[in-house]
């Protein structure tokens, strides 16, 4: 900002801030001393109007006619603009380098040239090890295909293209989704030379939206199973009361005694689809008690390790593990499912691992499972079979999807599986890659205490709107030396009530009725006669009201439909006695 002849007037304090003059003489001394020039030399400078810029200088030393150094000269140029893009680049590498979204650039061919940390990082890899490489590394075909599309329609139209949900398989085979933003890439003369994007991971997203997904579509076939199960139940038990009143008047001479005997058991057999139909919809029959996981795990591995001996057990578990608040019954169910589950991935041999361990969820970890926060039993079972394919793993819960071929089984283990660890308010997660196995890993809640209750006849009155349940469990009762009455609504039911009051010590009573419920008419029951005694019988299982009607005293017993005729003479008789 100076004109030559003021500038010439200056001094290098005038000339150099503070901190500078120093170097600056510094670098003239070490001119003069060792008589050879220095090329390139960077200063801060002052301006006339205080600001400062930064020169670059070279200086040689002028020599005498002796050879002696009379003098210094040099070139100056102003880096000023230079240095602060430096900087700038400097500040924007490094923020490139530390944010967590991953940045990159590739050629045409899909190359790498750059990519930072953390793009690097979903490949399980350092930066160096990716460039010159394909970004389709480690990659399903499937997913290449769709980015090199998503290319070839940039590079096409010149406009910035998207990825959603982009698949990305780690080194050590873990997967990442990614969304991805690019634009192309041209040298100074407009040519198309590559694309730069961004990536940012949405797996625990995408995690979240499968699990919304999974949730819903549970829901709609929970309540489709329950219902089928609860209508089949219902025909089961008007065969299996009429197999029990033939089996009643023949002996085991009989020629038809096996074939009823036969009918029984397709009729477990059935029961058993239907109880199995029930867990998925998350209305099996669960008697909660406080459960230490070790030993159900430890019996059902040494029950499994006695039957296949090809497969080889570890265990790993917890001395000190908390209890669970579960039915034990149905713990069993989800551990020998899960142990058949690893067995049939394994033909010919192999190791389930299983491992239990106290965790605590903090508030941010129990949102990705969308559980409460707090203390949890975390059970992990893992084995090394053939593994799943990404589809097969999106399947996996579903009911009567099944990997094994036709006749070899129902499909209905894992999807009951899911159902129970659902209604223990605990979470499912599997991880599998072909070849590498299958990992099965389950959260339950640490117990906390609960409890239940239960509560007396002469004449029964039974209840229910279909008339082959009421015409069969009269006939059983009947057989057994009971006298009976029968309703076939709820509004009946209480009408039969007021008029037999006296004469009525039992009420069978079905819940799901028209003309008011059962949960309806045993309440105007009870209020006509508060000692009346209720046996609730249902192909639902214990559940929701029933279990409140057992808790609250208004029911005595429970009788999930198909019952046998021992099942309800041991009921009644219990319930009379009290």
């Amino acid at each position: 900002g100076y004109r030559r002849e003021e500038y010439l007037k200056l001094t290098p304090k005038e000339i150099f801030p503070p901190g500078e003059r120093e170097r600056v003489i510094a670098t003239f001394r070490q001119v003069y001393e060792t008589g050879k020039p220095v090329p390139v030399a960077e200063y801060r400078v002052l301006c006339k109007d205080g600001k400062e810029k930064n020169f670059e200088m070279s200086i040689s030393p002028v020599r005498g006619g002796e050879g002696e150094i009379i003098g210094f000269r040099g070139i100056c140029r102003d880096v000023t603009e230079r240095k602060r893009m430096e900087e700038e680049n400097a500040r924007f590498r490094e923020f490139i380098e530390n944010i967590e979204d991953g940045c990159w650039e590739v050629d045409l061919r899909g190359n790498y040239r750059f990519i930072n940390k953390a793009g690097a990082r979903r490949h399980g890899c350092e930066p160096e090890e990716l460039i010159g490489k394909t970004f389709a590394i480690n990659m399903r075909a499937t997913e290449s295909e769709r980015a090199r599309k998503i290319f070839n329609e940039i590079y096409r139209t010149g406009n910035p293209g998207y990825v959603h949900d982009y698949e990305v398989i780690s080194k050590d085979g873990s997967v990442n989704y990614l969304d991805i933003s690019a634009t192309l890439i041209r040298d100074k003369e407009g040519k198309p030379i590559g694309f730069r994007g961004v990536s940012r991971v949405v797996t625990e997203r995408k995690k979240f939206q499968e699990q919304m997904i999974r949730s819903q579509k549970f829901e709609a076939v929970a309540t489709l199973a329950g219902g089928i199960a609860h209508s089949f139940n219902n025909i089961l038990m008007g065969i299996q009361g009429n197999v029990d009143l033939m089996l009643i008047k023949i002996d085991s001479e009989h020629e038809f005694y096996p074939r009823l005997k036969a009918i029984e058991n397709e009729i477990r057999t059935a029961t058993d689809l239907t109880r199995q139909l029930l867990a998925y919809a998350r209305i099996g029959p669960f008697e909660m008690k406080e459960v230490n996981l070790n030993g159900t795990l430890d019996h059902m591995a040494a029950l499994l390790a006695v039957t296949k001996k090809e497969i080889r057990i570890r265990r790993d578990f917890a001395p000190d593990l908390m209890p669970v608040r579960a039915d034990a019954g149905q713990m069993e169910q989800v551990f020998m499912n899960l142990f058949i589950n690893a067995w049939q991935a394994m033909p010919s041999g192999g190791t389930i691992h299983i491992k239990t361990e106290n965790i605590r969820l903090t508030p941010e970890e129990a949102r990705n499972y969308s559980l409460e926060a707090g203390d949890y039993v975390k059970i992990t079972v893992a084995d090394t079979g053939r593994g799943m394919t990404q589809e097969e793993l999106q399947k996996v819960f579903d009911p009567f999807f099944t990997t094994r071929e036709v006749g070899q089984g129902t499909g209905l283990g894992l999807a009951a599986v899911y159902g129970i660890i659902q209604n223990h308010q605990g979470f499912i997660d599997v991880k599998s890659m072909p070849g590498r196995g299958t990992t099965f890993v389950i959260y339950l809640p640490a117990a906390q205490k609960r409890e239940a209750k239960e509560r007396e006849a002469r004449k029964i009155l039974i209840v229910d709107d279909e008339g082959m349940i009421t015409q069969v469990t009269a006939a059983m009762l009947s057989a057994l030396g009971y006298e009976t009455l029968t309703a076939h609504s709820g509004k009946e039911a209480v009408e039969v009530f007021r008029e037999n009051r006296d004469a009525i010590g039992l009420v069978l009573m079905d819940l799901t009725m028209p003309e008011g419920g059962g949960v309806v008419a045993i309440g105007k029951i009870k209020a006509l006669e508060p000692t009346v005694k209720i046996i609730v019988m249902s192909g639902y299982p214990l559940e929701g009201e029933l279990k409140e009607l057992l808790k609250t005293g208004s029911a005595q017993a429970f009788l999930q439909k198909p019952f046998r005729l021992a099942d309800l003479a041991n009921s009644v008789r219990e319930v009379l006695s009290k």
